[in-house]
C-alpha cells in the first residue's frame, strides 16, 4: 500500500473523476515497482485546462526524493527561460 496517495486540482470545484483514471495511476505506481523505493508525481492539465497533480510514493524518502528533482527541474527550466530571454534581448539591441 502506498504511504502516500495524493491529488490536487487548482480548480477546487473540479470534480476529480474528471482527471487521470485511478486504474491508470496503479498501474503507473505498479511500474515503480510499487512504490517500494519508487513512486511517482505527476502534473498534467484536462482538456478544460484545469490542472491537476497527482502523487503516490511509497515511502517519505521517495517523496523527498521526487520533490528534490522536481525543484532542481523547475530552477534549470527556469534558468534556460531567463537565457533565451536574455538572447532575445540582445538580439533586439
Amino acid at each position: 500500500m502506498a504511504y502516500k496517495s495524493v491529488i490536487y486540482s487548482m480548480d477546487q470545484k473540479e470534480n476529480s473523476k474528471n482527471g487521470v483514471p485511478e486504474v491508470l495511476l496503479d498501474k503507473l505506481y505498479e511500474f515503480t515497482n510499487n512504490g517500494q523505493q519508487g513512486g511517482f508525481i505527476l502534473a498534467y492539465v484536462d482538456n478544460n485546462g484545469a490542472v491537476s497533480i497527482n502523487c503516490k510514493v511509497g515511502s517519505q524518502v521517495v517523496e523527498l526524493g521526487l520533490r528534490k528533482s522536481l525543484e532542481k527541474f523547475l530552477d534549470q527550466l527556469e534558468l534556460n527561460e531567463c537565457s533565451v530571454m536574455q538572447q532575445d534581448q540582445d538580439e533586439l539591441e
